[in-house]
């Protein structure tokens, strides 16, 4: 564990300084393909990716792929002699009885077991660090294929267009330098797409409000109550900051930092924001702990857009554009774990994890919006 509590301090070291240097450029540094296991399937979610997207960024890897020692063995690789491995958390499943949380019980084992547990009203289910797992980047593997970049996600002139017609919520582009989320009216305002440089800069904009977004009531219900400067809202900004940088990259979208050309950028709004993430982490008595929970959040409202809004209207697309072959790709590497109720499949360490934050969540919440740096007047229309 000693080696995961020191990639922590790490990332949040590394995470900190982009923001203080870059504000809303800080993402740029860290688009990448999304992580994930080529043996498994699993698309590392929440912490997980975070961990393995800072480790990318620092370590300069262009690989998203990443497998442990005996997987890369099993399949007949090797990974190079004296390379450097990758810890990320290992997580499990714990039950517990809801009227005496602190008593013990005797687990289930079986599927069996499993089954019963979870029909039963009287237990729950929370999930705890049990230790680490240690990876290798296919870098470092010798033996295993070149990476193939997925293919990309639409034409950029189409991307705002299937950005809004996918939202969870209405999206309203309107004159002005205002982008917010409004839970009162379940409606995403943002400049007119004129006002970007470019459809990737609006784009940008868009996930961090549709991530807000997944936090209403009728979809990840989190707490939506804090305003600005409050510990709240820091931790709902930064929720949203990472949600729409793991979606991004999920989607193969590199995020650029609103140029000079952005007149949205030049707005003392979107300073306000800047000034926002270079400080989010001051208030906190443990900010690294924080930076972890809002990363599984983050989880949580990317496996939202992407599950919910974003995966079938994208594979149409792929399929109407590319050959038969290519569109069996699309998003080739998700769908590991199946989730209850149909939804797309997930890792389990991801659904576990992010399922219990969701459960641990503050159930109040607040008619205000989200914005990138300032509370506005909510419309009254």
């Amino acid at each position: 564990m000693e080696k995961i509590k020191e990639a922590r301090e790490a990332l949040f070291s590394q995470l900190l300084a982009d923001m203080e240097k870059g504000g809303m450029g800080w993402q740029k540094d860290w688009s990448f393909p999304a992580p994930h296991n080529p043996k498994t399937g699993t698309v590392y979610r929440g912490r997980n990716a975070l961990l393995l997207t800072f480790y990318m960024r620092s370590r300069r890897l262009d690989d998203p792929r990443f497998m442990t020692f005996n997987q890369a063995k099993g399949e007949g690789y090797h990974v190079v002699r004296g390379c450097h491995s990758y810890p990320i958390e290992k997580w499990m499943k714990i039950a517990f009885d809801k009227r005496d949380p602190d008593k013990r019980i005797k687990q289930p084992k079986t599927p069996k077991e499993w089954k019963a547990a979870e029909e039963d009203p009287n237990i729950a289910f929370k999930f705890v660090v049990v230790g680490s797992w240690n990876l290798f980047n296919a870098s470092d593997i010798e033996g295993i294929a070149p990476y193939e970049p997925p293919q990309g996600i639409v034409g950029a002139s189409e991307l705002i267009d299937f950005l809004e017609d996918n939202s969870p919520c209405h999206v309203e582009e309107r004159p002005g330098d205002d982008a917010c989320y409004i839970p009162a009216r379940d409606t995403i305002v943002v400049p007119e797409r004129t006002q970007f440089a470019s459809e990737l800069s609006m784009g940008r904009v868009l996930l961090h409000e549709q991530s807000h977004a997944t936090g209403a009531a009728g979809r990840l219900d989190r707490a939506m109550n804090g305003t600005f400067g409050s510990q709240e809202y820091a931790r709902e900004e930064l929720t949203a900051e990472l949600s729409s940088l793991f979606t991004a990259n999920e989607l193969g979208l590199s995020l650029p930092a609103l140029g000079r050309d952005d007149a949205f950028a030049k707005s003392g709004y979107w300073q306000n924001h800047v000034a926002y993430l270079t400080s989010w982490s001051k208030g906190f008595e443990n900010p690294v702990s924080e930076l972890m929970q809002a990363a599984s959040r983050a989880g949580s409202a990317s496996d939202y857009l992407m599950g919910k809004c974003f995966e079938e209207p994208l594979a149409k697309l792929r399929s109407r554009d590319a050959p038969a072959q290519q569109a069996q790709r699309v998003v080739e590497v998700r769908r590991a774990v199946s989730l209850s109720g149909g939804e797309p499949k997930r890792a389990a360490s991801a659904r576990s994890l992010d399922g219990d934050l969701r459960a641990a969540a503050e159930s109040g919440r607040a008619q205000r919006q989200f914005t990138f740096g300032r509370d506005l007047p909510v419309s009254k229309d």
